[in-house]
């Protein structure tokens, strides 16, 4: 988990992340409400920058998913998003 940071104000309630997991230069805003985020072992997770306007309440995503260089708008509300696992993700941007 080199170079995380997390921000004390983050509500990181009932966040399960496996050992396995590549969690590299993550950066997470304290704003962001991370209850209830399950996240599989599988997920490159390298360089995701997740705006804090962004709701991620309830996400599951598959482990087949390549989330690599994933960009998110802020107003995009993600509530109870859930993504097919053969959905290739590579470099998707994501406008409001």
């Amino acid at each position: 988990m080199e170079n995380i940071r997390v921000d004390p104000q983050i509500d990181m309630e009932n966040i399960r992340v496996d050992p396995q997991i590549d969690m590299e230069n993550i950066r997470m805003d304290p704003q962001i409400d991370m209850e209830n985020i399950r996240v599989d072992p599988q997920i490159d997770m390298e360089n995701i920058r997740v705006d804090p306007q962004i709701d991620m309440e309830n996400i599951r995503v598959d482990p087949q998913i390549d989330m690599e260089n994933i960009r998110m708008d802020p107003q995009i509300d993600m509530e109870n998003i859930r993504m097919d696992p053969q959905i290739d993700m590579e470099n998707i941007r994501v406008d409001p």
